[in-house]
């Protein structure tokens, strides 16, 4: 069993993972410091059955999102200006482009994202899904004129063909090879009923999959 998955305690209905999750949202919903986070962490460690399950200091917070077998990467923004510092942690003391003191409570703004790559890596690490892609791309059509699947149109023709855009990888490499596509979406999701506050999260379907498994 996955670390984050365990239950929080004997009978807890939620896990580590999705308890953990709930308080980043509660950081980010009410723009805490992250003086109340580490308060609020020792807080719920002091109630626990078993506190040493708990995280509880901010190092030890960010370390568990980063040791995920997805893990999320933070970005820095100076909450004056909008400077962008990138994914890390080494920010100047003072932004270099309207000199706010980055150090101080909330002059730095953060998100999270979670890199694409890792979760690809698990989802192909699955010998069912590799099967189901290397199967799909050689259906046979029901009507060879019609439009069965994403995969007969125009546009996914003119970069996955012979002719496309992956044409002068060798015909020998392209036997043990797989290239994929991606359908992007996106929707608002509003985490409590009674908050106007809201993420909107990317999901990517892999089009070279069967329909039954997308």
């Amino acid at each position: 069993m996955d670390y984050d998955c365990q239950p929080l305690y004997k009978g807890a209905p939620v896990t580590l993972g999705e308890t953990m999750l709930l308080l980043l949202m509660m950081y980010l919903k009410h723009s805490l410091t992250l003086q109340c986070l580490e308060d609020i962490l020792l807080v719920v460690n002091s109630l626990l059955i078993v506190p040493i399950v708990m995280k509880t200091n901010i190092k030890q917070f960010k370390a568990f999102f980063a040791n995920l077998s997805s893990p999320l990467v933070y970005h820095y923004v100076c909450a004056g200006c909008s400077t962008y510092f990138g994914a890390k942690e080494d920010i100047p003391e003072l932004c270099p482009a309207c000199n706010s003191n980055l150090q101080t409570d909330g002059s730095t703004l953060w998100f999270v994202s979670m890199p694409i790559k890792h979760q690809l890596q698990d989802l192909l690490s699955d010998s069912e899904i590799l099967d189901s892609i290397s199967d799909y791309r050689h259906r046979r059509k029901v009507n060879s004129d019609a439009i069965e699947d994403l995969m007969d149109g125009n546009l996914y023709k003119d970069h996955f063909d012979s002719e496309g855009f992956f044409h002068n990888t060798p015909r020998e490499a392209r036997k043990s090879e797989i290239h994929l596509s991606f359908q992007i979406n996106t929707d608002g999701v509003s985490l409590f009923h009674s908050s106007t506050f809201s993420i909107w999260p990317l999901y990517l379907m892999i089009n070279e999959l069967d329909p039954k498994l997308r």
